[in-house]
C-alpha cells in the first residue's frame, strides 16, 4: 500500500517557521512591504522588484544561473565595444576614462584592452618611475570615455 505524503513532525515545522521568519525579516530589512488588513492582521509580504528578480533567480539550477550571467556579460561587454567604435576609439589610443564622475588618471591613459570575462576595461599608465604599468576598470563604473590622441599601430 502506498502512502501519501508525510505530515512534518513538530519539530520540522517549528523549523519551517523559524526558517520562514528569518527570511521575511530578510526581505523587510531590503526594502519589502507587509501589508494589513484593517484589523491589523497580516494580508501578505511584499518585495522589491529587485528582491523579486533575486528570488528568481536563485531558484535558478547554477548551470542557468551561469548561463544568465554570461549572457548579461556578453551583452554588457558588447555595449561597451558599441560606444567605443561611435567614439572612433580603438585598443592603443589615448583616452581619459571618467570613472562614476571622476576619471580613473589625471592624464590620459593607454586602452590596453577589455577582460570580457570580468567585465574589466584594461589601460595602461606610465608612471613617475617611467614603468608603464596596468591597471583595471569595472565597465559598469565607466560613465565616460572620451580620445584624446589616436595611436598609429
Amino acid at each position: 500500500m502506498e502512502k501519501g505524503p508525510q505530515m512534518p513532525t513538530p519539530a520540522e515545522m517549528a523549523e519551517n517557521e523559524k526558517k520562514r521568519i528569518i527570511s521575511d525579516g530578510n526581505l523587510v530589512q531590503g526594502g519589502a512591504e507587509i501589508r494589513l488588513d484593517e484589523k491589523g492582521n497580516r494580508i501578505n509580504l511584499f518585495p522589491t522588484e529587485n528582491q523579486m528578480r533575486q528570488i528568481e533567480f536563485d531558484a535558478l539550477s547554477k548551470e542557468e544561473q551561469n548561463a544568465r550571467i554570461e549572457k548579461k556579460s556578453q551583452e554588457i561587454v558588447a555595449k561597451f565595444e558599441n560606444m567605443l567604435k561611435e567614439k572612433g576609439i580603438e585598443i592603443g589610443d589615448d583616452v581619459k576614462i571618467y570613472d562614476q564622475n571622476h576619471y580613473v588618471s589625471e592624464d590620459s591613459v593607454e586602452l590596453g584592452g577589455i577582460i570580457h570575462r570580468d567585465r574589466h576595461v584594461k589601460y595602461f599608465v606610465n608612471d613617475s618611475d617611467g614603468i608603464k604599468r596596468f591597471y583595471t576598470v569595472p565597465i559598469l563604473t565607466i560613465e565616460k570615455i572620451e580620445l584624446v590622441k589616436k595611436n598609429i599601430k
